[in-house]
Parts: structure tokens; sequence; C-alpha cells
């Protein structure tokens, strides 16, 4: 799992320390401030769970921990919450799901310091030119911690799983399989936001809360503003990708 993630985060620009079992990983909170731990479950030495609450213990009650672990029954959920967690990742994760969470619980904090990549540099002037209707690059940017390789990595992920998701969309409806649909919205919701998709994840707010309230018919009317979303989020992001 660790060199899964090293290899996902590579390119993110973020400093990343590693703890080898769940005792560590307390020492290293209370010796260094961190601003999110990615807790692994299943630590030798000392559990996820007893790592957290003994994390918690010790003061550190607004530290985000995140879980990571393969377990997600509704049992299980309930655990990762009870000991103290803020969310959870299930394997295999994927980097736009990564993407997602640092971009919820990570405060992207000013930069000390300019860019100097100059090809960045470049970029961003070139992005001004692009007339984007759906992808707000800055945005994305700022979740990815102004790496643009990062980010275009995640982009590139998020097209090759979400790109056709319009027809999984309408599929899903026709089938009547609502809770399905409703984890789908659910996923589009937090990525669309960490991308910098922002109309896509405000209407995956108005489709999710239509599903919670169960208004199946309502639902259904929102597959032609879905598609022209992620239809217009397409071309957004192969633009992006070509500059």
């Amino acid at each position: 799992n660790q060199k899964v993630l090293l290899s996902v985060l590579k390119h993110s620009d973020m400093d990343i320390d590693v703890a080898n079992n769940g005792q560590e990983a307390v020492d290293m909170v209370m010796q260094k401030e961190y601003d999110m731990v990615l807790m692994d479950i299943n630590m030798p030495v000392m559990d996820g769970y007893s790592a957290t609450l003994r994390i918690r213990e010790l003061g550190k009650k607004e530290l985000p921990i995140v879980a990571l672990s393969a377990l997600t029954s509704k049992d299980e959920i309930h655990r990762m919450f009870e000991v103290g967690m803020n969310g959870y990742l299930a394997k295999p994760f994927y980097k736009e799901r990564l993407y997602s969470v640092f971009s919820m619980f990570i405060t992207t904090k000013q930069q000390e310091k300019p860019i100097e990549n100059v090809v960045a540099k470049e970029t961003e002037l070139k992005t001004q030119e692009l007339e984007l209707e759906a992808l707000d690059i800055q945005k994305g940017l700022e979740n990815a911690k102004h790496s643009e390789l990062f980010y275009k990595e995640i982009l590139q992920e998020f097209k090759d799983a979400f790109g056709e998701s319009a027809e999984l969309f309408e599929h899903l409806c026709d089938e009547m399989r609502y809770e399905q649909l409703r984890m789908f919205i659910v996923d589009i919701r937090g990525l669309s936001g960490a991308i910098g998709a922002l109309k896509l994840h405000e209407l995956s707010i108005e489709i999710l809360q239509m599903i919670l309230f169960k208004k199946f018919d309502i639902v259904k009317s929102y597959s032609k503003n879905f598609k022209e979303e992620m239809d217009k989020l397409n071309r957004d992001i192969d633009k992006y990708l070509q500059v």
C-alpha cells in the first residue's frame, strides 16, 4: 500500500512521511504538524483504529484522518467514525479519489514563493486563451498544490474513468437502480469539485438531493443536462491536456 500511494503521489509536490506501523504513526503525529493522515486500517503493532483513537486521546482532535481499507461494510464504516476518523477510501484506491479527499480536507495555503517553472508559467498564460466552458483550471491547480503534471494526470484518469458516464447515468435511471446511481453521483460530486468542474459539481449536488428525496421522475429528467455538462467537460479536458 505504501508503494502504491507513493507512486500515485509522486507528482503531487506534497511532503509525505511514511509510518511502518500504527505506533510509528502515533509517534510521528505527536512530533510534527501534519495537514492530513491517511491511516491504513491493517497496520502491524497497532492497527489503524487503535492508532486513530490514541491520536485523538493525545489531543489531536482537529487533524483530518482518512482511513484506507478494503472493508467498507456499514459496521466497518461506523467503527471508523466512532474512533474519530473523518472519512475513508476503499481499496483499491485511485488517484482521482485521493485527489478528491485532499481537496476536501486540506486547506490550500498561499504559496510562499512564485512558481519558478517557466513551462508552468507559459502554460498558465495559454489556459487563459482556451475559453473553457466547464473547467476552472485555477481551482483545479490549487487543489493539486499547483503541480500541473499531477493535475493533468488526474484529468486524464477522470476522463478515462468517467468520460462515458452520461450513458451510465441514463442506464441506471432506466433500470431504476437508484442506490447504484446515488453512489455514482456521490463520486462525481466529489471528483468534479476537486478537478474544478464546478458546474458539474453543482449539478451533481442537485441530482443527489433529488435521489435522497426519492424524486426519481425528476432525477431522470436530469439526463440531458448531465450529458451536456459531461460533453463540455470532456472537450475542456482534451483542450487543456494538449497545452
